[in-house]
């Protein structure tokens, strides 16, 4: 049995939003139009998981295999969530120039507080307000129970079956603290706070699910070193939505760069997954394998561009097909390389809406239908590993490579194109040295060429404008590890 407790935190303790323009070299600050803010997110999460298993042998013997496997799972997450949104109040008009184009220096505490004008005035120039908006202060909550009985059954040597039911049992909760603990109902006016432009509803589901699935796997070449075998899989599976995306509050987001908000009405996702896979292993212990595969979603949840901001809508129906090849290929006795190559055509039907409020409450109301690719797919991935092993010095060098095709990242409702992720190359790097039987030291160095990660608008001509382009930096990482 095995039983994980842990706590996670994060925070972004201070993200800068500036308005400002530049006149003949000068940045400068126009007070009566500036929205200038300070945001401070902070993220508090407990979570357990548990789970457990019996394999029940029913049958053996050589070349033959009959077994049962029972088990269960837990996991739940308490979810604590703060934002604090301070505007900055300006007195008087005019624009304001902003000293040496020194952004920082703006936000330096001595510019705020009291001072004495020419007529001995003593005034207040510019300070901060929080509205306060119980919104920011959220709680949330899942709950998964699950139990499974898998059996893996061969007919005969060559041929076997493998296959079971799961069950889940999720509950999953979000709201706004204040109103939560208040007792405020849905779509009760006092979730409305002054200013916002829509009721914050509680989200909320609970459902059992039934997940089946089975293999067929069929030994064409029964050779110890050299076997090559078949394998048809199907299984059903689920994404539930998260708390984040259940919450109708309404919070500015850093990465998106604009406000989001999540919709309490979103629906489980529901995957239904085909593929098959032929498997050749060579007598140098180099494998080849090819997967084509199909996937059919329904309800999948998309991050969609409306007039209010970014938030969260379920589709009706969304497919993924595609083929995958991998393998694995010695160059030398210290060298190796790993590989496979993912090719994918997605398509989703996806219904255009505008967003309406009427009396705080969210409408959707439909303006068109298109077929476009599905959200967060790339049509092709390709990864690559060269190994560097040498067991007499206890060294490994593992170099890795992995690039994905342009992904839709967010979704226009408003008439404006959609927003991909670009291609980008990535390139990590690990070292792993042992220096006795118990120590070990390793050195992790993660996105050597730090290309920049490009969103982009993309036009029905293929031409392209930045959304926006940042870099995460190079990582190095070093660990010392001791063995018993």
């Amino acid at each position: 049995m095995e039983w994980l407790v842990y706590n996670r935190k994060s925070s972004a303790p201070d993200f800068k939003s500036l308005t400002y323009f530049e006149d003949q070299g000068q940045y400068l600050i126009d007070i009566k139009e500036s929205d200038t803010h300070r945001y401070y997110r902070y993220l508090d999460e407990n979570m357990v998981d548990a789970s457990t298993a019996i394999e029940i042998p029913i049958f053996t013997k050589p070349a033959v295999t009959r077994k049962i496997k029972v088990g269960g799972g837990y996991q739940k997450n308490d979810r604590l969530s703060e934002q604090f949104d301070y505007k900055v109040i300006y007195n008087g008009g005019g624009d304001l120039i902003i000293d040496n184009n020194d952004i920082d220096s703006y936000f330096d505490l001595n510019e705020f507080g009291f001072y004495t004008d020419s007529s001995g005035l003593v005034t207040i120039d510019k300070y901060y307000e929080e509205p306060r908006n119980p919104a920011n202060n959220t709680i949330g909550y899942s709950e998964v129970i699950s139990g499974f009985v898998m059996s893996d059954y061969a007919v005969s040597p060559v041929l076997r079956f493998a296959g079971g039911l799961r069950i889940e049992n999720a509950v999953i909760f979000t709201d706004v603290k204040k109103y939560d603990e208040l007792g405020y109902e849905a779509n009760d006016p006092r979730r409305q706070f002054p200013g916002e432009i829509f009721t914050v509803n509680p989200g909320s589901i609970k459902e059992l699910s039934f997940l089946p699935s089975l293999s067929v796997i069929y030994k064409i070449d029964e050779s110890e070193k050299s076997p090559i075998t078949a394998r048809l899989n199907y299984s059903r599976t689920v994404a539930r939505p998260g708390i984040r995306e259940l919450s109708d509050a309404v919070v500015f987001d850093y990465e998106v760069q604009d406000f989001i908000f999540g919709n309490s009405n979103l629906k489980t996702v529901s995957i239904d997954n085909y593929d098959a896979r032929l498997e050749y292993y060579f007598n140098n212990g180099d494998n080849f394998s090819i997967s084509p595969f199909f996937k059919n979603f329904t309800n999948h949840i998309e991050l969609v561009n409306t007039n209010q901001g970014f938030t969260w809508q379920n589709v009706d129906k969304s497919t993924v097909r595609g083929i995958e090849i991998e393998g694995r290929k010695k160059i030398s006795k210290n060298f190796d390389f790993l590989g496979n190559v993912t090719l994918v055509k997605s398509q989703t039907e996806f219904v255009l809406c505008r967003l309406e409020v009427q009396d705080g409450v969210k409408n959707y109301i439909p303006i068109d239908t298109t077929e476009r690719t599905m959200f967060g797919q790339a049509p092709f991935v390709v990864n690559g590993i060269i190994n560097y092993t040498a067991d007499s010095i206890g060294l490994s060098i593992a170099l890795s490579y992995n690039i994905q095709g342009k992904k839709l990242v967010f979704t226009s409702t408003d008439g404006t194109p959609d927003i991909f992720e670009m291609p980008r190359h990535n390139l990590d790097l690990k070292i792993s040295k042992k220096l006795s039987k118990h120590f070990n030291v390793s050195l992790k160095v993660q996105n050597i060429l730090d290309e920049s990660t490009r969103r982009s608008y993309i036009y029905d001509n293929d031409d392209t404008l930045d959304y926006d382009r940042y870099t995460y930096g190079t990582t190095y990482t070093l660990g010392f590890s001791y063995k018993l």
